[in-house]
């Protein structure tokens, strides 16, 4: 079992990342992704079932840089932020909230 938990970003059904399942609504392109995200990420990060999965939680940090694109992509292209294996939607309160108790 990995201790890291992934952040996954795009168009996904909210019920069923609850329920640890990923439904992608409407894939993510590298289209629409270019101009918020980096060549390098989305590369790295850029699911074939089109989302991002992003590396956020371990034991001992959070990735900011990981939250913070998440924010953004919420904002500008109305992603949902999950974190999928564990059955949670993350709101950007959680994440905020998250960083007064760091």
């Amino acid at each position: 079992m990995s201790l890291i938990h992934r952040l996954t970003v795009g168009h996904i059904d909210e019920g069923a990342a609850r329920r640890c399942q990923l439904v992608v609504i409407r894939p993510l392109s590298r289209d629409e992704l270019t101009g918020h995200v980096d060549e390098e990420t989305i590369s790295k990060c850029l699911d074939p079932r089109g989302v991002l999965v992003l590396p956020w939680l371990s034991l001992r940090e959070r990735n900011h840089g990981s939250e913070e694109l998440a924010l953004l992509l919420q904002r500008e292209l109305g992603c949902v932020m999950a974190d999928v294996r564990n059955g949670a939607v993350i709101s950007e309160a959680e994440l905020r909230a998250r960083e007064r108790d760091d």
